[in-house]
């Protein structure tokens, strides 16, 4: 159930043609690998760091990745899982460009055989900063969830709800700052009927509601 890899590499030239500008660049990969697969618990985490030197500029980025699931089928046929990963990474040149990302996940899938939810949470922070263009950050959050019912009389029911949350702030050089927003919900059933193998009549209820920093706006249909 485990399994490690290693991994180191060295290549140099980047770029091989003959009509390339520059001749000297050099790439390096570092990175490792751990993962373990044992019902009912998976887990696995990487690290990785790339960089790249050449005679202009030079840039490296790290990479750290953490995800685990645990999954239980048991004899009655139900099904239970739930997932959750952890992603940071950090980026920087020696033109003064630095940043970071993280990215979160988490999700669960509960499985009754005639009813089924599942439900998605993520949220992915950025930022970088740079002396002559000044400082970007963004946050985005998502929430998902869906609800799926087998109904007698080949009816089935499917009701989903999803959020979606993107903020975003730009500091600029003159010391002025700027603040974005943009928020999006959506409420949705449908109702579907399938005729012996192929054909299946829905009926959709659809609510989408939006604001933003210059914008509002709600659709029913």
């Amino acid at each position: 159930p485990y399994n490690l890899t290693l991994r180191a590499a060295r290549y140099e030239p980047v770029f091989k043609e003959q009509a390339a500008t520059q001749h000297d660049s050099v790439e390096n990969t570092r990175s490792a690998s751990f993962r373990y697969r044992q019902k009912p618990y998976f887990f696995h985490t990487s690290y990785s760091d790339d960089s790249i030197d050449s005679a202009d500029v030079s840039s490296d980025v790290t990479r750290v990745g953490v995800d685990g699931e645990y999954f239980q089928r048991y004899a009655s046929g139900n099904e239970l899982s739930v997932t959750g990963a952890f992603n940071p990474s950090w980026f920087s040149n020696s033109q003064g460009l630095d940043g970071s990302s993280t990215q979160y996940l988490l999700g669960n899938l509960l499985n009754l055989q005639r009813v089924r939810l599942s439900s998605n949470l993520s949220r992915n922070e950025f930022d970088q900063e740079n002396a002559l263009s000044g400082k970007y950050e963004n946050d985005q959050f998502a929430w998902y969830e869906l609800l799926s019912a087998y109904l007698p009389w080949n009816f089935r029911s499917d009701f989903s709800y999803r959020y979606q949350d993107n903020q975003s702030t730009i500091h600029n050089p003159d010391q002025t700052e700027q603040n974005l927003s943009n928020i999006d919900r959506a409420l949705q059933f449908d109702l579907i009927h399938r005729l012996y193998e192929s054909l299946d009549t829905t009926y959709t209820l659809l609510r989408d509601s939006r604001s933003c920093s210059v914008c509002r706006s709600v659709r029913i249909r």
